[in-house]
């Protein structure tokens, strides 16, 4: 049994995310050649904007444009992600081993969003709020080295893939840590 945590840096995602999440991998090796790799892995970021002044222009059935000013705005964005994946695992042996495989996962998301609008006195300016949650089955792969430093402790390093569920494109990230072999 082994068990290491460690950061990933997101290679490519289909959603352009740039900020860094982090993860946590267990290893149950079952068999000489032969494991799973339970690894979960989560991601938060918070942003604020603002701008103005600024207006807002609504079309109404009739086709009327009317314009709406307002002195300033902030925008407040929250997003957090998480996902876990048990995947089957081949691996050679000897100090330096090479492992790859692939199994299934489930992965949530969780995204707020709202506006606050100042120095508007109409009711188009009232904090506007949106949210969505979005989960489901991932399929997902990976593949890397573990190099033995001494008896019980390895240094390691992979290569993850996730894709999967709505609201949560695919992902390619780069794994490395330290594993800790507690039997």
């Amino acid at each position: 049994v082994g068990c290491g945590v460690d950061s990933l840096a997101p290679g490519a995602t289909s959603s352009n995310d740039s900020v860094p999440y982090y993860a946590a991998a267990v290893r149950i090796d079952f068999r000489r050649h032969m494991g799973v790799e339970i690894e979960g892995a989560y991601k938060s970021e918070d942003a604020q904007y603002q701008w103005g002044p600024g207006r807002i222009t609504v079309v109404s059935m009739d086709n009327k444009e009317p314009i709406v000013p307002y002195a300033g705005a902030t925008h407040y964005t929250s997003d957090s992600w998480w996902e876990t994946t048990i995947n089957v695992i081949a691996r050679s042996t000897g100090r330096v081993s090479v492992n790859g495989g692939g199994g299934f996962g489930f992965g949530a998301t969780k995204s707020e969003t709202h506006t606050t609008y100042s120095g508007c006195s109409s009711p188009i300016c009232n904090n506007q709020r949106w949210s969505r949650n979005d989960g489901g089955i991932t399929l997902g792969a990976t593949g890397g080295v573990d190099a033995i430093i001494v008896s019980r402790i390895s240094g390691f390093g992979s290569l993850r893939a996730t894709v999967g569920y709505t609201g949560r494109g695919a992902d390619v990230a780069a794994i490395a840590g330290v594993r800790v072999r507690v039997m």
